[in-house]
Order: structure tokens, then sequence, then C-alpha cells
């Protein structure tokens, strides 16, 4: 979830999986140089050949229309 009021206006962004959640903080300015949100990645793979799946269950998101 982004927050952009949080942090004293900064915004944050709050990851939840299962019970646990976590809640980054952006730093002062990040906000004002007007970057989007467009794909989230769980992590970087190596370099090498292999293989790696992930399955992902029940999920749930939100999502919002860009401001024209």
């Amino acid at each position: 979830m982004y927050d952009p009021a949080a942090e004293g206006g900064n915004g944050a962004i709050t990851v939840t999986l299962g019970k646990e959640s976590v809640t980054f903080a952006l730093k002062k300015g990040i906000k004002v140089q007007g970057a989007s949100f467009d794909r989230f990645g769980l992590f970087t793979s190596n370099i090498g050949g292999q293989i790696v799946r992930i399955y992902l269950d029940d999920l749930k998101y939100t999502a919002a229309r860009p401001a024209r």
C-alpha cells in the first residue's frame, strides 16, 4: 500500500505478506520527482541459467486510475 501522506508528507510504502508487514518511508524529495508504480518484484535472480518458479495464491491488490 502506498500512502502519500505518511512520514510527514514524504510518503511510505507498506508491504504485507501473510500476517507480517513492513513499512518503507520514502526519503525527502523522492515523491516530488514524479515517479509512478507500474510493477512489483519479489527478488532479482542471479545470472546463470537457473530456473526459479514462484507460485502466488490468494493475491489482493488495489489500483487507482492515473490523475488526468
